[in-house]
């Protein structure tokens, strides 16, 4: 696989935040039933237990250099069956990095199956993960698969497993360093023949030490890891993502294409981006919603956008994203202010933020003098 610049490819292959999509009663396998109508099982997972012809694979967006590097080292993994940790900010795109594994192994003919941990009910856990015999418990009236077992020569992805209660981690490690689990009310031991991969936006390292995660199975997953970068630290994907974004959604709409704005988008390369791309879909979205005019422009950011990003670009640093503590100590600032004489853009591109906040910062500090 070589990353591509600027090649627009379907959104399963892009580093972006991809809402999951609901499969019908139709599409499902008849064992998708064991929630019954108190926890319908398409809140927490979505899957496709169907095999069906090996697609080719899908080049992903990867301007930056990190995302060509995490691309890189995705595709050498996807070629084992180890376990895989994806840790990354929410709304990076984590399981897309995952469906980009699943698309570059051998198992990419079979089911690729998402199950969200922290919607998962705790009482529920073991049931739908392995399954259940019939009479195994009140309630179990018929014999039930496991989602371990119907991931069978796919991708079984545990999304938030930072999540995961304590006990149900030690059942998931079981399943790691053994293949094996077995079915509540069964006394036959089964083997797994599905890969995990696991993602989480929670620092599992901190949550070992506090004790809120087993060690062993930190390091049981850690072993093969991936880290997507927030999208604030790969700037140069943002025009390609709203390009994509905009194209894919009025596709799906069958409606004219938009266009964003020259300054619309030297503004948004500076926003601090707090939800990621899902928050940037968010955007295009509402965008396209309510803009009547063919080019998006600031104004309508300012009128349909959310409550930061409106912010952002009315010109109110105080209430921005890009804090000011996330810049240097005032001491640290004052040093360097002779090399800069005060001028804005310059001290901004230094210190790594946008030129509103640098003069938000020296109006605030009414000490700082250029010399």
């Amino acid at each position: 696989m070589t990353a591509q610049s600027g090649k627009i490819p379907s959104a399963m292959a892009l580093i972006g935040a991809v809402n999951p999509t609901k499969v019908s009663d139709e599409q499902k396998d008849p064992s998708f039933n064991a929630c019954g109508k108190a926890y319908p099982q398409d809140k927490f997972v979505t899957h496709d237990t169907k095999s069906k012809p090996i697609p080719k694979p899908l080049e992903p967006i990867a301007k930056s250099a990190s995302s060509i590097q995490l691309f890189k080292k995705a595709e050498r993994i996807a070629r084992w069956d180890d376990p895989v940790l994806i840790t990354g900010e929410t709304g990076t795109g984590k399981e897309v990095v995952a469906k980009f594994i699943y698309q570059y192994s051998n198992r990419r003919g079979g089911p690729f199956l998402a199950v969200n941990c922290s919607a998962l009910p705790g009482s529920l856990f073991e049931s739908e993960m392995f399954g259940h015999k019939k009479g195994a418990f009140t309630g179990a009236n018929t014999d039930q698969i496991g989602l371990v077992e119907i991931a069978r020569n796919g991708v079984l992805f545990l999304d938030e497993i930072g999540d995961l209660p304590m006990p149900d981690q030690a059942k998931i490690l079981r399943l790691l360093e053994n293949k094996e689990y077995r079915p509540i009310g069964s006394q036959k031991i089964q083997v797994s023949n599905a890969r995990i991969i696991a993602a989480t936006n929670k620092d599992l390292k901190t949550m070992v030490a506090d004790g809120a995660f087993r060690e062993d199975l930190f390091y049981r997953l850690n072993v093969l890891s991936l880290k997507v970068l927030p999208l604030r630290e790969r700037r140069e994907e943002i025009p390609e993502f709203l390009k994509y974004y905009t194209r894919e959604i009025c596709s799906g709409k069958n409606i004219q294409v938009k266009e964003w704005d020259g300054a619309v988008v030297s503004r948004l390369l500076e926003y601090q981006w707090p939800g990621n791309i899902r928050e940037l879909i968010g955007l295009v979205r509402i965008m396209l919603v309510m803009v009547k005019e063919d080019k998006i422009e600031s104004k309508h950011v300012i009128e349909f956008g959310s409550e930061e990003l409106a912010s952002y670009f009315s010109g109110s640093p105080s209430t921005r994203p890009d804090k000011l503590s996330d810049l240097p100590p005032l001491e640290f600032w004052n040093q360097y202010k002779g090399k800069f004489k005060g001028k804005g853009k310059d001290m901004a591109r230094a210190f790594k933020c946008s030129e509103q906040l640098v003069t938000y910062y020296k109006k605030k500090h009414s000490k700082y003098k250029p010399s």
